[in-house]
Order: structure tokens, then sequence, then C-alpha cells
């Protein structure tokens, strides 16, 4: 078996590659050995191949014969690789919020633990108590401020019916902090508090209160 490489990453596994030179009287791609090979031919694509240029732009590739060990080895890192660059891809779509917060939920694991004495940035989320928050405010965290009971710096991130209900009515002891969210009437209703110890309700004051999309 062989593998082919560029700039250090594997593009293809064959059981024999396809070694080409140029024809220089009928300007066509020929077979070659590998000692004489000017390019290789993969998937279609010519590159070019022992220091040699067989095709002007084409790219430079590096051709390793590999045994049954190597090939499993080789297959597990590059799909490693690529959960990885799946992972980061899918933590910026979510820290940029165009991720609905349930398909956030299903995956927590991406997601860094919290931690003191760091800088944060709007957006981030991070992983607390076994729950994700996410970053409203950049700032340099704490130890004695955890997300949990910082909901100006931290959002949690949660399903609808996760959040506490705005209620008719509330007592100091059941009034929102600020950027707390809740839900009114109807668990898909969801509403930010606006300061620190709302005791209102969206309806009876709603300048103390910012409708939020579930």
């Amino acid at each position: 078996m062989y593998k082919i490489t560029k700039n250090g990453k594997g593009i293809a596994i064959c059981d024999k590659p396809r070694f080409i030179k140029l024809n220089k009287e009928s300007g066509a791609y020929i077979e070659a050995s590998q000692a004489e090979a000017e390019g290789v031919a993969v998937g279609g694509q010519v590159y070019n191949f022992n220091g040699k240029q067989i095709q002007e732009n084409a790219e430079e590739v590096m051709v390793s014969e590999i045994d049954s060990g190597e090939l499993l080895l080789s297959l597990q890192t590059e799909a490693e690789e690529a959960q990885s660059i799946g992972q980061i891809v899918f933590t910026t779509l979510a820290e940029n919020e165009t991720l609905p917060e349930e398909k956030i939920l299903e995956h927590p694991e991406v997601f860094e633990d919290w931690k003191a004495d760091t800088a944060y940035k709007i957006g981030q989320i991070r992983q607390s108590d076994g729950e994700l928050f996410r970053c409203r405010q950049a700032h340099t965290s704490q130890e004695i401020y955890p997300p949990k009971i910082i909901p100006a710096l931290w959002e949690k991130i949660a399903k609808p019916g996760e959040y506490r209900e705005i209620k008719d009515n509330m007592d100091s002891t059941e009034a929102f902090h600020f950027e707390e969210i809740g839900w009114y009437q109807t668990k898909d209703n969801l509403w930010r508090s606006k300061f620190e110890g709302n005791a209102y309700t969206p309806v009876t004051y709603p300048n103390g209160w910012e409708h939020v999309s579930a």
C-alpha cells in the first residue's frame, strides 16, 4: 500500500500509484517508474513529484509505502484530525450564535471548562458545574465569581423548560437578576431581565424586559 501526502497531510491511499512523466515528442503523459517519474496522477488530478514540474501550477506530493499497521494508524490519525476540525467548526458556529441552543446542548464535550484568572470574550461558551454558559460581557474571570452566580457576565445555555417562570406578583426572593432569562406564560416565550431585582412581568413593566428568541 502507498500513501500520497501533500503539505504533510494524506490525500490518498492506493495499492499502486500511477507514476507518470511527460513524453516530449507527443506532449502526452506516459507511465513511468517511480525513479523516473515527474508526476503522480491521483483521482484524475496530476501532481508534481521527485522535485520536478510535470505541470506548471500543480502541487508537489510525496509517495511512501506503508504496511497494514501504518495504514490503520494513518486512517485513525486522519479521522481524529477530521473530528478535531469538525469540533472547531461547531464551536465557532455556536459561539457566533448561529446554532440553536438545543443543538449546542447535544455536544457539551466540545467546550472547555470555565477557569479563573482567564480573559473571556463575548460569545465564548464554557462548561461550569455540568452546565454550559455563554459570556455576555468581556471580562477576566475570578474564582469567587463562577458563571452560575453572575448572570450579568454569563448566560446559561438551557432548554426553554429549564428557565425559571416569570410569575405574577413575585416577591423579592423570586426577583430576577440582571440579564437572567425566564419564561412568561408559555415556556417558549422567553424574556431577559434588564435590571437587578426585577419582580415585574413583561406586561406590568415592559421596559424591564427584553424578548429573547427561543
